[in-house]
């Protein structure tokens, strides 16, 4: 889509977009996101041992402001779980990702990365996502992962509903 000749988004977003230029806008969701080359070795490695919450509050196509607030609110609310900053992990390759993932109790997450990786994780993700894109005639978020229980813009975010959708 990037500096693609045809580029007129006529799509509500960048990923929809991608499947219209290339001509399959029809097959939108309708397979699984695979990675065939997941490692479980690589992956265990990153896998804490306490129960725990995945979270991804930083982003640079799409900052959170309220990054903070959303951490401290988590481990407020669920002091028996291990809050899981996904910023802080180093891995091979991102996908390697999707291990922790499938581990997690949930993911919250933000318009970035781990968003589109809980396409194909396990976890019930609650996605926080951009109110727009760009400026005037740009795109909104990106849409929510199948695994999506709750779906919250930036600008509602309160971390009381947040909390209630993990509890």
């Amino acid at each position: 889509v990037f500096m693609h000749p045809k580029e007129t988004k006529q799509e509500s977003n960048y990923a929809l977009e991608s499947y219209r230029l290339g001509r399959f806008r029809d097959l939108w969701r309708k397979f699984p996101y695979v990675f065939d080359r997941r490692n479980p070795e690589r992956e265990q490695k990153l896998i804490p041992e306490d129960p725990f919450i995945a979270v991804a509050t930083k982003g640079v196509s799409s900052p959170f402001a309220n990054s903070e607030q959303l951490i401290n609110g988590l481990q407020s609310r669920f002091p028996e779980y291990k809050i899981v900053d996904l910023s802080t992990i180093q891995a091979e390759k991102p996908f390697d990702l999707l291990g922790v993932l499938d581990a997690a109790s949930c993911l919250v997450t933000i318009d970035t990365l781990h968003l589109w990786l809980a396409n194909a994780a396990q976890c019930p993700t609650i996605a926080l996502v951009n109110d727009l894109v760009g400026g005037v005639g740009a795109w909104r978020a990106s849409p929510p992962p199948v695994t999506a229980t709750a779906t919250f813009r930036y600008s509602k975010f309160q971390i009381d509903q947040v909390c209630d959708e993990v509890e």
